[in-house]
């Protein structure tokens, strides 16, 4: 999978843009979505622009997703939520410096840690 390094934003905006066409091959496959398409079918569904941010970074370790100072809020948290969960090696997030309530942030980490 292509979440970090130079690339990967632009596979997120190819997944986005090609979305309805990779929904349609995972059903006819029996697929289950990526931590990417299930981002984005989020999303759609919750009326949200798709950012890469949380699963795509240029650098970094596998096992962290730093989201400090990206003005996150609730509604995008919910969506990032199905994406991270799907994620196996996060095992840190830093959700610091962002406008997130208790519902955000519990989104993001009940599915994430205590699955």
């Amino acid at each position: 999978p292509r979440y970090c390094g130079d690339d990967a934003k632009d596979h997120f905006f190819f997944k986005n843009k090609n979305l309805d066409k990779i929904k349609q091959l995972n059903m006819l496959n029996q697929k289950n979505s990526s931590p990417t398409v299930s981002l984005l079918e989020s999303c759609e569904k919750l009326n949200v622009p798709p950012k890469p941010h949380g699963l795509v970074r240029r650098r970094g370790r596998e096992t962290e997703i730093n989201l400090r100072n990206f003005s996150i809020g609730d509604t995008f948290a919910s969506a990032l939520s199905e994406g991270m969960s799907a994620l196996p090696k996060i095992n840190k997030v830093n959700l610091s410096g962002n406008r997130l309530t208790s519902v955000g942030s519990c989104a993001i980490l009940s599915k994430k840690f205590l699955k």
